[in-house]
């Protein structure tokens, strides 16, 4: 489960306990001041968005807990797919255990989840799921892909208008993170937040908008 969060609040994926506190509070932040701040629609998704990432921490406080008093912090290289599913409690720590001994006996070794799969410890549509939120978790989280998914797996954005943004990305070369600064889909504010982005990165966003719309209006008068 604190490797789902760490996807949801846009950090690293071996972020200390403290990181995901940090980053917690400050996201908390930005999605009460933009739902004060937003008509209706707008507003619902991020009442709702900080809703789900409040779950998502209620759900892990204990864990967090615990690592901080074993280790003082969580870090590690890599993200092991056995991780993943005891993290999200698919599997149990024995049941894991018992799977890597069975690889560690097979010749040549076979991959852990489809020793997974074999003793019906999950599906194929969840090995499916983790092994992306695998590969998700390892891209910057500024990356095309990761934030997309968060953005959704938030609420903030529906799948449409990811399209959009990843078609206007395809289009101008523009990254992911512009796309949808330049849509207005998402306070700047907002989006530096969720993405862990410094303030510089959403002033930037801000005025590349601003001089966008500023060539529109010239463009428009000079028809």
């Amino acid at each position: 489960m604190r490797k789902e969060l760490s996807l949801l609040m846009g950090v690293k994926e071996n972020a200390s306990p403290l990181e995901l506190r940090r980053q917690y509070q400050r996201l908390i932040t930005a999605l009460m001041n933009a739902e004060s701040e937003s008509e209706a629609e707008q507003a619902w998704r991020y009442k709702n968005a900080r809703e789900k990432l409040t779950e998502a921490f209620e759900k892990t406080r204990e864990q967090l807990g615990k690592a901080e008093q074993l280790h003082g912090s969580v870090t590690g290289a890599g993200i092991l797919l056995g991780e993943l599913l005891t993290d999200a409690e698919v599997i149990s720590k024995e049941q894991l255990d018992d799977a890597l001994q069975a690889q560690s006996k097979s010749k040549p070794p076979l991959p852990l989840g489809r020793i997974l799969v074999a003793r019906k410890l999950i599906s194929w549509e969840q090995l499916a799921y983790f092994l992306k939120l695998q590969d998700l978790l390892q891209l910057p989280v500024t990356h095309q892909q990761r934030l997309s998914r968060q953005l959704i797996e938030l609420g903030i954005l529906t799948r449409a208008e990811v399209e959009v943004a990843s078609t206007d990305c395809e289009t101008t070369g523009c990254s992911i993170f512009h796309a949808i600064g330049r849509r207005a889909w998402i306070k700047q504010s907002v989006l530096a937040s969720l993405t862990g982005t410094v303030d510089k990165a959403a002033e930037e966003a801000e005025n590349e908008a601003a001089a966008s719309l500023a060539a529109r209006k010239i463009q428009a008068l000079s028809v």
